[in-house]
């Protein structure tokens, strides 16, 4: 099926998207604006067929060009009524980097290779008590011993609680050596999607930011989009997750999605499989030219470098 590359009015999109049945947030036309306004340099286009439709964002860095269905594994995908697998033709040459998410396993794009990761799901269906039962035995030791003692923890307030958060973001993220989103995104983010899409939690120690919580949630679940902790407050992290649970089953929620993790990192699986998760395959369509990787190697070398 033939796809071309063009506009479409957001309104007009969201329209789509509520008769599609593969609704999730991260499709939703303000988590669309999001990256348009959050971040630098952004192009909104669309994959446009006669059937189907998919969001895709392109990042322009000098002459290289990458186009995205949604940047750092989002949950990207189409958009459309579709009941069987379709092929996406479509001519890339002309970017650098392409990553085109699947998650329903609907697309064949000729041409791109395949990346795999799994989504960390929880059912919360039975509502709380039940998905607690399914923790790891250490896991509900962590929560319980927390709650006789709870850490200064209170509910996400937005705007504010961004310039609170986001140096604790920074550093975390820096030391992880990952992407880093700038400060503009989280307050585009909350302008867009609080309070109706987004709920969260800021917990405290000596008046400083410890570790937060933002999840962002719709169409029946929530997927914790940013969760950060101060150096070995490992056990906080459980705790934020535990609360971020309670309230998506609070909610009416059908899902709580602690994310995609890539199937080399084992030990951040065995974390997420302590909450008694399940899992579900996720596939990307992906390619690199030789001039994007050197491009990013550079810049992991000036970073390095700056650092030092």
């Amino acid at each position: 099926m033939k796809f071309e590359l063009g506009d479409l009015d957001l309104d007009e999109y969201q329209r789509l998207l509520e008769n599609s049945n593969y609704k999730r947030i991260y499709r939703a036309s303000q988590f669309l604006r999001v990256w348009v306004r959050g971040l630098p340099g952004v192009i909104l286009k669309f994959l446009i067929s006669d059937r189907v439709v998919l969001p895709a964002l392109i990042f322009k860095r000098g002459p290289l060009k990458a186009l995205y269905s949604l940047p750092y594994q989002t949950f990207g995908g189409p958009v459309g009524n579709l009941s069987e697998e379709i092929e996406l033709e479509h001519d890339f040459q002309k970017f650098s980097e392409v990553a085109i998410d699947d998650p329903e396993y609907l697309l064949r794009i000729p041409g791109l290779e395949i990346k795999t990761a799994r989504e960390a799901f929880i059912n919360l269906s039975g509502g709380y008590s039940r998905v607690f039962t399914r923790y790891a035995p250490s896991r509900r030791k962590i929560v319980r011993k927390l709650r006789k003692n709870p850490p200064d923890v209170r509910e996400f307030k937005g705007e504010n609680d961004i310039l609170l958060i986001y140096p604790l973001y920074h550093e975390f993220v820096q030391s992880k050596n990952i992407q880093i989103f700038p400060q503009r995104f989280f307050h585009v983010l909350v302008e867009h999607l609080y309070p109706q899409n987004i709920y969260g939690f800021v917990a405290l120690s000596g008046g400083k930011p410890a570790g937060y919580i933002i999840n962002v949630y719709g169409y029946g679940e929530a997927i914790s989009f940013s969760h950060v902790w101060r150096k070995g407050e490992k056990n906080l992290s459980t705790f934020l997750i535990d609360l971020s649970i309670q309230r998506a089953a609070e909610l009416g929620l059908k899902e709580f999605s602690l994310g995609l993790t890539n199937e080399s990192m084992q030990g951040v699986l065995a974390f997420k499989r302590s909450f008694g998760v399940d899992f579900r395959p996720m596939r990307t369509y992906w390619k690199r030219t030789f001039y994007h990787n050197l491009a990013r190697n550079i810049k992991t070398g000036l970073r390095k470098w700056l650092r030092f």
